[in-house]
């Protein structure tokens, strides 16, 4: 979903219901009396731990990187309902909220080698084996030799939170609150090699799959700037047990001439993320409108290490453990009931 349909999206949504929501007063603009929908869409750029997988077939050296910085979309969907039996004094606000996302950001990249000799023969190219063999094919030549790296990150998961408004003075709301999340990553590369413009049958493929279990505490805090404006500001701390599976493929131009190796490889450690926010909302009752930026680190995201050098050419391919940085722009509709 692209960042122009997610606005023509919101503007339909705010259309239809302002024509059958309740008018809600400006203190309860944000969350409402009873409860509140809201929906974000944003752009987001994550910095992910790059890889390594192609030689040059003389000095078996690394050839190039994956790209590891990445720009996507995601987009959220959250709701809560006050949970009126828990509030023990009559300015309390008890509710309990669920949010759902998704994000995805790709990167291409592509490198030449360098002429060795003056009829245009280029280095050549190729891979060590993922298996631990200690065998690399580096045996293509041609007048352009061209690695292709591809990157592609998806994430998704959803938060369940018990959270209670504060009442505190010069404030529009402080909230605090806990809970559990649950997210799935994947990151994905793949190295073709490029021979005259044509992809050869010689690449390497992996895949990370992690899955994420944890529980949080937040606050969000909410200024008035004006009868309708708000500017608001707050962050959550997150505490995790990743669950990393990797699976890496491979075609090599060995004896016999093409050999299909495939590698698993698991990992899992605790971990922690941290998140902090800000933003800007403006009450047109029913609707909110609201644009904000968000930064995310995540102490453990996995990678894949392949073997790059004849030192490490009998060492299959594993997982490796990095962190990873991100911050989003978003807009966001919501709507108070």
């Amino acid at each position: 979903m692209t960042l122009r349909a997610c606005k023509r999206t919101l503007l339909l949504i705010s259309l239809f219901v302002a024509t059958i929501a309740p008018p809600t007063h400006a203190e309860d603009m944000a969350f409402g009396e009873d409860g509140f929908v809201r929906l974000d869409v944003g752009k987001t750029y994550v910095n992910l731990p790059s890889e390594r997988a192609v030689i040059t077939g003389f000095f078996l050296e690394p050839y190039g990187e994956t790209e590891n910085h990445l720009w996507g979309e995601n987009i959220e969907v959250a709701g809560g309902l006050r949970l009126r039996g828990l509030d023990t004094e009559p300015e309390d606000r008890t509710r309990f909220e669920v949010a759902a996302n998704y994000l995805a950001a790709d990167a291409k990249n592509r490198e030449a080698g360098y002429l060795l000799f003056p009829f245009g023969v280029s280095i050549p190219l190729g891979f060590f084996a993922i298996d631990g063999s200690g065998n690399a094919n580096g045996t293509i030549l041609g007048p352009v030799n061209t690695a292709e790296f591809e990157t592609r990150y998806k994430q998704w998961g959803f938060d369940l939170k018990l959270a209670r408004e504060v009442a505190v003075e010069g404030l529009a709301s402080l909230t605090l609150y806990t809970g559990l999340t649950y997210f799935n990553t994947s990151l994905s590369n793949d190295f073709d090699l490029i021979e005259d413009g044509v992809t050869i049958p010689i690449y390497l493929e992996d895949d990370i799959d992690t899955d994420y279990y944890g529980c949080m505490v937040g606050v969000d805090a909410a200024f008035p700037m004006g009868s309708e404006l708000v500017f608001d500001v707050g962050g959550r701390l997150e505490l995790l047990y990743a669950d990393a599976r990797m699976t890496a493929h491979q075609n090599l131009n060995f004896f016999p001439p093409f050999n299909m190796l495939e590698v698993d490889d698991s990992d899992d450690k605790l971990a922690g993320r941290a998140q902090a926010h800000m933003g800007l909302s403006y009450a047109l009752n029913p609707v909110v409108f609201g644009v904000g930026v968000t930064a995310n680190y995540l102490s453990y995201q996995p990678y894949a290490e392949h073997a790059t050098t004849v030192a490490t050419s009998n060492t299959p391919s594993h997982i490796e453990d990095d962190h990873m940085f991100g911050y989003t722009f978003n807009i966001s509709m919501n709507v108070a009931f």
